[in-house]
């Protein structure tokens, strides 16, 4: 038989939890998502590593590792966000691989290197 600091406990823990499943996300605004393509993926194994010369300023290097259990769904999206506009606070239920392409509504101009 539980007690009642237990039974208090367990009421403040299941409390908390359902208040903050309201809360752990936030509106978008300002967001158009179109699906371009979905798939399932059957399981991949992925390591990457990068150390380029140390002697660089700063010394740069970066390690990858993707790895999936059983087939996965992989969806390809193409997000356009406004100005001002958000995807609102959300999760994901595994890694979000993302490239972003930004486009500015006006040229830029950019200066030749001179060697």
């Amino acid at each position: 038989m539980l007690s009642k600091r237990t039974w208090a406990a367990l009421i403040a823990v299941v409390g908390a939890g359902t208040f903050a499943s309201e809360v752990l996300a936030t509106p978008q605004g300002g967001l158009t998502t179109t699906t371009v393509a979905e798939a399932p993926f059957p399981p991949i194994r992925i390591n990457s590593h990068y150390r380029p010369d140390p002697k660089s300023e700063p010394p740069a290097h970066w390690n990858a590792e993707l790895r999936t259990h059983g087939v996965s769904d992989v969806y390809v999206v193409d997000n356009k966000i406004a100005s001002g506009g958000t995807t609102g606070w959300h999760t994901h239920p595994g890694p979000s691989l993302i490239l972003v392409l930004f486009v500015p509504k006006t040229p830029i101009e950019v200066e030749p290197v001179r060697t």
